[in-house]
């Protein structure tokens, strides 16, 4: 039966001897997964700018429209190689 994970996903295998799980791919994923935590960081870092800016009730203004699409846009280029790699 073919594997249906995708090519970043860890591999492990069982290894009997030890009675534990090895994992077989860390240093070929090792790139996706820097990007995947550093797109999570800028978005956990815009969701409590977002939570700051409705605690204290500031209004919507053109900067702000600005820069959160400029983050969003960040994050899309961030991740864009990884999608086009897997292809």
């Amino acid at each position: 039966m073919p594997s249906r994970l995708i090519h970043q996903q860890i591999r492990a295998v069982w290894v009997p001897a030890g009675r534990y799980c090895a994992i077989t791919n860390v240093e070929t994923c090792r790139g996706f997964y820097i990007n995947l935590f550093i797109s999570d960081v800028i978005l956990l870092l815009i969701m409590l700018a977002g939570l700051l800016r409705l605690r204290h009730g500031a209004a919507v203004s053109l900067a702000s429209f600005i820069v959160v699409h400029a983050l969003f846009l960040l994050i899309a280029i961030l991740v864009a190689p990884v999608f086009k790699s897997e292809r």
